[in-house]
């Protein structure tokens, strides 16, 4: 089946302000060697003892970052010569959310740059005289932020996002893609994108429950 080129424009521009509105990551027109993980929302929690979560961005068998939790403090630490965005402070590093749109690639403009160590990102602790619980860090609070990363694969340098968000002490990894090609920059929230008759399909859907709801 034809659709005629109105409908097209309204289906995609509705499907695009869905996706903005759920915090869905965007197809890029330009985004054809992008490979996306699919939904993973993996939580990583605090609690007693010290845990480590690595991630493996392209599987193939090497971890690409790692989480390190202990007791109620959270670290993230690029492994082997990976490097992440991170803002530079007056006395320290820290891997801030960037936003979507963001271009990560080899030149980034201050006050972004790369770095290799190991960062405290998140942290609870006990507020006197209330003794209440409160939480701390770049990504406390966050919904739907972007973490900029540039991984290995073998000798290939690739650049990837990884969408997350943080609530009552746990950070949930959302999902992540990467450029493929070697050396090229990516776009926070950038994915491949879907075949033209799926993104439509989802657009009539949309449609039909406007119409429904009218």
């Amino acid at each position: 089946m034809i659709f005629p080129k109105p409908f097209r424009k309204a289906t995609v521009g509705l499907a695009a302000v869905y996706c903005l509105a759920w915090g869905i990551p965007m197809p890029s027109l330009a985004a054809m060697s992008i490979s996306w993980s699919g939904p993973v929302n993996q939580e990583i929690g605090m609690g007693p003892g010290e845990w480590f979560t690595p991630f493996d961005f392209d599987n193939n068998g090497v971890a690409d970052i790692m989480f390190r939790t202990f007791e109620t403090t959270m670290y993230l630490q690029p492994l082997g010569n990976n490097e992440i965005v991170a803002t530079a402070q007056q006395f320290a590093n820290y891997y801030d959310p960037i936003s979507v749109g963001f271009l990560i690639d080899q030149d980034l403009t201050s006050p972004n740059l790369w770095e290799t160590g190991e960062r405290n990102i998140l942290t609870y602790m006990i507020e006197e005289p209330f003794n209440e619980l409160v939480g701390g860090g770049s990504w406390y609070a966050v919904q739907n932020g972007y973490l900029g990363v540039s991984f290995y694969s073998d000798t290939d340098l690739h650049y990837a996002w990884v969408r997350m968000s943080e609530n009552d002490m746990t950070l949930t990894v959302h999902d992540w893609a990467y450029e493929t090609q070697s050396g090229v920059g990516i776009y926070a929230g950038a994915i491949p994108e879907p075949a033209t008759s799926a993104l439509l399909v989802a657009g009539g859907l949309l449609l039909a429950l406007r119409r429904k709801r009218k």
